[in-house]
C-alpha cells in the first residue's frame, strides 16, 4: 500500500500543497509549526476518516478559508484510487473514484500512526486507550465503527433525560426503558470486538516487546471490560446480560449524577510486563517499550489482515521521544520492512535509518514541501 500523490488546498497552515513521495521512506525535515504534521494529519485522514488531532473538523480548515480539501492517489493490490475528502463549515464528505462514500469506507489503505502524545498512551486516561484500541478496530471492521457512533448517540440520549429535571423518578425510568436495551445490544457488540481485537494484538506483542526488551518479563496490553472479564468469556449474550443488571444496579446513582454510569466507555484497558502494571510500576524506559512495541505489533496485525501488504507508517516526530537505543531499534525495523514510511523531523540528524537506500527527503516551510535534490 502507498500514495503516489499528495494535494491539500487550504488544510491547517497549507494554502496549496503538491507532493510525490517516493514509495518508501519519505522524511519531511522543518521547523516547528510549518506544516509537517498537518501532512501526516491528511494521509490519516484519506485512510482512517478521522483526525488525529482534530475536536472539530471545522479546526481543520485554513484560517479565513471558507473549506478544505485533500486528495490523493492510493495503491494497494486490488488496484488504484482516487481518493478526497472535502471539508466545509457544515461536514466532511468522502469521494473513492468520484462516488461519495462513507467516512468508514474512505480509504482503502491502512495507516500505522506513532505520535509523541502516544508515548503517554499508558499513563493518561481511560479514554485514550479506548481510541486507540478502537481506531484499529475502525480500520478492519466498519460494523465497529458503526456500533461505536450509534453506541455514543445512545449514551447522549441517556444523558439528557437523565438531566431532564422535569422528569418524575417513574416517568424517567419508562424513557429510559428503550435506550437501555439499545445500550445492553450495541454496548455488548463493542465490547465482544475490542476483547477479540485485544486477543489478536496479544499473539503478536510479546514476541515485539521481548525483542525490544530481551530481558523483560511477558508483555501484554489487557483488556478491562467495565462488565468484567466473567461476562466476556461466557459471550455476548452475557455480556448483554450483564450490562442491562448495571444499569439497574446504577440507577440511583445516575439520577443523581445525570451520566451514564455503566457500559464500555468505561472500559479501560491495561499495560503489563509479566505481573507488573506498566503505569504504576514500570520506568519510563518499559513505557516508551512497550508503545513502541504495541505500534509495531499493531503494524503486524494490519499487515496480516490485508493478506500481507505492508500498512503506510506514520511516524510524527517522535524520533526526538525515544532514547538512542530505542531509537536505533525502531529505524531498523522500519528499514528492514518494505512499507511506505512518512516520517517528521525537525532535523536530518534526529533520524538513522541505516541500509535504507530509497530515501526521499522534502524541505517543509510554510506550508509548502520541496524535494531536496
Amino acid at each position: 500500500m502507498h500514495i503516489d500523490d499528495l494535494s491539500l488546498r487550504n488544510f491547517r497552515n497549507i494554502a496549496d500543497l503538491r507532493l510525490t513521495p517516493g514509495k518508501r521512506i519519505n522524511l519531511l525535515v522543518g521547523r516547528n509549526a510549518q506544516g509537517k504534521t498537518n501532512i501526516i494529519e491528511a494521509i490519516g485522514l484519506l485512510s482512517t476518516g478521522q483526525s488525529f488531532r482534530a475536536q472539530d473538523f471545522r479546526d481543520m480548515i485554513r484560517w479565513n478559508a471558507q473549506d478544505a480539501e485533500i486528495a490523493a492517489r492510493a495503491t494497494c493490490g486490488a488496484g488504484a484510487d482516487a481518493l478526497r475528502v472535502s471539508i466545509d463549515s457544515r461536514r466532511k464528505s468522502f469521494t473513492r473514484n468520484d462516488k461519495r462514500v462513507t467516512a468508514a469506507a474512505a480509504g482503502k489503505f491502512f495507516t500505522v500512526l506513532f505520535a509523541p502524545e502516544e508515548i503517554l498512551l499508558l499513563k493518561g486516561p481511560p479514554a485514550s486507550r479506548r481510541r486507540y484500541i478502537d481506531s484499529i478496530i475502525f480500520q478492519l471492521s466498519h460494523t465497529h465503527r458503526s456500533n461505536s457512533m450509534q453506541y455514543e448517540k445512545i449514551v447522549r440520549h441517556r444523558n439528557r433525560l437523565l438531566q431532564d429535571a422535569r422528569l418524575s423518578d417513574s416517568a424517567r425510568r419508562e424513557a429510559l426503558r428503550p435506550w437501555d436495551e439499545q445500550l445492553a445490544d450495541i454496548g455488548s457488540r463493542i465490547v465482544m470486538a475490542r476483547s477479540e481485537w485485544c486477543r489478536r494484538i496479544n499473539g503478536l506483542l510479546p514476541e515485539r516487546y521481548r525483542a525490544i526488551a530481551p530481558e523483560d518479563a511477558q508483555a501484554r496490553f489487557v483488556y478491562v471490560p467495565h462488565c468484567g472479564a466473567n461476562a466476556v468469556e461466557k459471550g455476548i449474550d452475557s455480556v448483554k446480560e450483564r450490562l442491562r443488571a448495571q444499569l439497574e444496579e446504577r440507577r440511583s446513582d445516575e439520577a443523581v449524577r445525570g451520566i451514564t454510569l455503566a457500559g464500555p466507555h468505561r472500559d479501560d484497558l491495561e499495560a503489563e510486563i509479566g505481573a507488573s502494571r506498566v503505569k504504576h510500576f514500570g520506568s519510563q524506559g518499559q513505557h516508551r517499550s512497550f508503545v513502541l512495541a504495541l505500534k509495531l505489533a499493531e503494524m503486524d496485525l494490519l499487515r496480516e489482515a490485508s493478506g500481507g501488504e505492508e500498512p503506510v507508517f506514520l511516524l510524527d516526530d517522535v524520533a526526538s521521544e525515544l532514547d538512542a537505543e530505542r531509537n536505533r531499534f525502531f529505524f531498523e525495523v522500519l528499514g528492514a520492512a518494505r512499507g511506505q514510511v512518512f516520517i517528521t523531523a525537525t532535523t536530518d540528524a534526529d533520524v538513522r535509518l541505516p541500509g535504507v537506500g530509497e530515501i526521499s527527503i522534502f524541505d517543509v516551510s510554510g506550508g509548502i514541501a520541496t524535494p531536496r535534490k
